[in-house]
């Protein structure tokens, strides 16, 4: 059997100053200095770790967010393609929804540019609209006047009809 008391420090009191040895109290206040360090990088490193990771997930909610505006004026694009190719098959104006206005929303008959709301929106097929557009019809062009991307802009799609 192994003999385990030299592997353990028994601390004295020096009955003469009633002390403890002063080597006693170097290796104690080592010990003690070499946690409380530790602890405190380690703190810091979670801290770190822990900001970068919310700054990350943030970035991704608005990558994500901005993929969602971006798939939702493609569909009002297409589905303005197919009302657009409707009026030109049978020239009826009710098909052409929304409320004649400017490039900038303005309502103004004389432009040709439509405010789509999100009721006009449903009247053109589609599903669950929550932002308003500004759309020409001739020309296919798209204008998101309710929601920006996460850097500022405004999302817009040239048409490629003439």
């Amino acid at each position: 059997m192994k003999n385990y008391k030299s592997n353990i420090k028994i601390y004295k009191k020096d009955k003469s100053k009633s002390k403890v040895s002063t080597s006693s109290i170097g290796y104690l206040t080592s010990i003690k200095g070499v946690t409380l360090a530790v602890l405190v990088i380690t703190i810091i490193v979670l801290l770190i770790l822990a900001g970068v990771s919310i700054t990350l997930g943030n970035l991704e909610i608005d990558n994500y967010k901005d993929n969602i505006l971006e798939s939702e004026i493609m569909m009002v694009q297409t589905a303005v393609y197919d009302q657009y190719e409707k009026y030109l098959a049978t020239k009826d104006n009710n098909l052409l929804v929304g409320t004649k206005c400017d490039e900038n929303g303005n309502e103004n008959i004389d432009e040709e540019y439509n405010l789509l709301k999100p009721e006009d929106l449903l009247k053109i097929g589609m599903e669950n609209p929550k932002d308003t557009y500004i759309v020409n019809y001739k020309t296919g062009e798209i204008i998101n006047k309710t929601s920006k991307k996460s850097d500022g802009t405004i999302l817009k799609l040239n048409g490629i009809l003439n």
